[in-house]
C-alpha cells in the first residue's frame, strides 16, 4: 500500500526554511536576516505568517530550523514525535481546521505571537506526515556535501537526493570512479 504524501504550501515552505542552511552555498547559512524567512514564506503564499516577525527573533528562528531538521534526521517515528511534541508545546499549539483543496485539513494553530504560529504550523505539518504513515519519507540528501532535506514522493520510496543537481553530481562522480585507471 502506498502512502499518499499530503503536499502543501506549508510543507514546501518548511522544506525551504530548513534548507536555508545548505552546505553547497557559500556561506552555508543563508538565514542572515528575518527577511530571508519572510521570502521563503512569501514564495509559498504564506506572507501573513512572516509579517509579525522581527530581527530579534532571528536566533530563535535558527533554533527552530535546527529542531525541524532533527525530525528529518532522527531514525524512527518515536524520536521524531518527541521533537514535534516539544515544538508544539513551545508554540502553545492547538488543533484547528484550515481550508485545503476545496476541503478541510487538521492543522496546528497558536495564539502566541512571533514564531509561535510558524512553529505550530511547521510542527503540525510534519505531524500530519507522521500520522499519514509517511515518517519514513523524510530524508536528508545523500549527495556530498549537501545536507538538504526532502520528502520522498517516489512510488518506490527510494529517493536519496534533494534535487536533480545532486543526483546528477553523484552519478557523475560514481561514473568517474568506475572508469578511472587503477
Amino acid at each position: 500500500m502506498s502512502t499518499a504524501i499530503p503536499r502543501s504550501r506549508e510543507l514546501e515552505a518548511l522544506i525551504g526554511f530548513v534548507n536555508t542552511y545548505d552546505e553547497l552555498e557559500s556561506p552555508p547559512d543563508r538565514l542572515t536576516s528575518i527577511g530571508v524567512l519572510r521570502e521563503v514564506l512569501d514564495r509559498q503564499g504564506l506572507d501573513a505568517m512572516g509579517s509579525g516577525l522581527t530581527a530579534r527573533q532571528l536566533p530563535a528562528a535558527r533554533r527552530l530550523r535546527e529542531k525541524l531538521r532533527e525530525v528529518f534526521v532522527l531514525p524512527g517515528d518515536d524520536a521524531k514525535v518527541a521533537v514535534l511534541n516539544e515544538l508544539l508545546g513551545e508554540a502553545g499549539a492547538f488543533p484547528q481546521l484550515r481550508p485545503a483543496d476545496g476541503g478541510w485539513v487538521w492543522a496546528a494553530g497558536s495564539r502566541r505571537t512571533g514564531l509561535g504560529p510558524l512553529t505550530a504550523t511547521f510542527a503540525g505539518t510534519l505531524a500530519n506526515l507522521l500520522t499519514a504513515g509517511a515518517g519514513d519519507r523524510l530524508g536528508v540528501c545523500a549527495g556530498h556535501p549537501c545536507r538538504c532535506v526532502f520528502v520522498d514522493v517516489t512510488r518506490s520510496r527510494r529517493q536519496r537526493y534533494c534535487c536533480e543537481l545532486c543526483n546528477d553530481q553523484m552519478a557523475a562522480a560514481a561514473y568517474r570512479r568506475r572508469n578511472s585507471p587503477r
